[in-house]
């Protein structure tokens, strides 16, 4: 899901919120390239699909970690929300989605048709587009 939403570049590339980016998404300010990335980065100027699969393995550990954090009973959760929800940990963040309170409480409430409503209303919705469809959809499938 999270490959589709993305895409892949080699080379990096500021995403639509003004982060420099690479492979799938990798957020380079807030987790730089590990050291022998960086030298094979820093000789040919891109990442290999192989580090960019790595990075991503990575960051979904991250985002999963996150939504766990964040959802008390994810281990119960579908496995369509709980591909949504790391989905968006991973697009967002574990800070800026932690602050999708209203969401999270709903979430946590086991409301999924009102968390879905509830994205709505957020900036995010309307900056990712099809992403946020696909993510309201699943929570509200399950």
């Amino acid at each position: 899901m999270i490959k589709k939403n993305e895409g892949l570049r080699l080379t990096p590339y500021y995403c639509s919120s003004g982060v420099l980016t690479v492979g799938y998404g990798h957020n380079l300010a807030a987790n730089p390239l590990p050291a022998e990335m960086q030298r094979y980065f820093g000789l040919n100027g891109q990442i290999t699909t192989t580090m960019a699969n790595d990075l991503l393995k990575s960051d979904i550990l991250k985002a999963t970690q996150g939504a766990v954090r964040l959802y008390p009973d994810f281990h119960t959760f579908s496995m369509r929300r709980k591909h949504a929800l790391i989905d968006m940990c991973f697009n967002l963040g574990y800070t800026r989605l932690s602050k999708f309170v209203q969401t999270n409480n709903l979430i946590n409430a086991g409301k999924w048709n009102e968390a879905a409503e509830n994205l709505k209303s957020t900036k995010w919705y309307s900056q990712v587009g099809n992403r946020s469809l696909r993510i309201c959809q699943m929570l509200k499938e399950g």
